[in-house]
């Protein structure tokens, strides 16, 4: 009961020592049946990342990671042609918001014939409060097309540590504009700049 107190004041550190003393005094009773569930859901890892949808090329991009109970976690960018996107995009099976383990054993499948143009480790800050954090981290300037990247733990356990994210880099963005009568203006510009753009097909 005590434990559970102290992970309803969100002090997880005390929460999951009294959980400890309470399996290793009473392993057998009730409550020390729920120590230890409450131990695995406190010790439990989490991992998500997020990068913005649209990006300038050649310069540096923010991607951040939300995460609990990690030190590092690994990334790597695949690049992909048009069709591969609007196919992985559109397409439930090939996205975040299908069953995750669905979704990473269909790509796993695609990427490894695809070579990534990033690799990276990361070592995230550790806190050691069994809390989330996020933590921002500086992707290199990438030339424009579309792009997935891959996150997870090192050394997955399970596919609940991976995560991924579509992305695109390029110079333009654009504005629509619809009129009384039905049509539709669009209008694109230079993403950086806001000139217009000509002859954009």
């Amino acid at each position: 009961a005590l434990a559970k107190y102290k992970k309803g004041r969100n002090n997880l550190k005390e929460a999951l020592a009294y959980a400890h003393k309470s399996v290793a005094s009473f392993p057998e009773s009730m409550g020390g049946q729920n120590a230890d569930v409450l131990i695995k859901e406190i010790s439990q890892k989490t991992l998500s990342v997020n990068v913005e949808s649209q990006n300038i090329p050649d310069e540096p991009i923010l991607g951040q990671i939300k995460y609990r109970n990690l030190k590092r976690v690994s990334y790597k960018i695949y690049p992909l042609t048009e069709n591969q996107y609007k196919k992985y995009t559109e397409d439930a099976k090939y996205n975040n918001y299908s069953s995750l383990t669905v979704a990473t054993d269909t790509l796993l499948t695609i990427l490894k014939d695809l070579k990534p143009v990033r690799n990276v480790d990361l070592q995230l800050p550790d806190p050691q409060d069994y809390s989330s954090h996020s933590a921002d981290f500086k992707i290199d300037a990438l030339k424009p097309g579309h792009y997935l990247i891959w996150t997870q733990d090192p050394q997955p356990a399970d596919s609940s540590l991976i995560h991924f994210a579509y992305f695109t880099v390029s110079r333009m963005s654009y504005i629509t504009r619809s009129y009384p009568n039905g049509n539709t203006e669009i209008r694109v510009m230079n993403r950086k700049t806001g000139e217009p753009l000509k002859d954009v097909t």
